[in-house]
């Protein structure tokens, strides 16, 4: 179970999956939310809680960097990889969720935390065409 709480220093101390060092709580506990606009963070015990985890997320129209492509007819099969020094990466699908360019990641494999500007895929051949996701995450599913 998920625990909402209140900060008063500000929710910008906390990042996505960090381990929230709290007083009064036995074991350790996770930050699996932010809401800037009430200034507060949810957390959760344990690091392989299940709120930690997403299959899916939205993301800002992303930049493609060597070759452009459509998402309006058809998805598009790429590589994700996620926080800052990540030495593996998960295939996913790319597919367009609107019509302002949102686009939907869905991945074959669970991802840990998923923090906005911490994403990245790549795709084409031997992965030379790359996606850059600017300010990635609008919406984890």
């Amino acid at each position: 179970m998920a625990k909402l709480i209140c900060y008063p220093a500000g929710h910008y101390f906390y990042t996505l999956g960090q381990r929230a060092r709290l007083g009064g709580l036995s074991s350790p506990h996770y930050v699996v939310s932010k809401c800037p606009e009430r200034n507060t963070v949810t957390v959760a015990q344990g690091a392989a809680h299940p709120a930690l985890y997403t299959h899916s997320f939205l993301a800002t129209p992303p930049h493609w960097i060597h070759e452009s492509h459509d998402l309006q007819n058809q998805s598009k099969q790429c590589q994700v990889r996620t926080n800052h020094g990540a030495k593996t990466t998960v295939p996913a699908e790319l597919s367009l969720a609107n019509s302002s360019g949102i686009i939907r990641v869905s991945t074959t494999l669970p991802l840990r935390a998923i923090t906005a500007g911490q994403v990245y895929g790549a795709s084409g051949s031997e992965l030379k065409s790359q996606i850059v996701f600017c300010n990635a995450v609008c919406c984890v599913l």
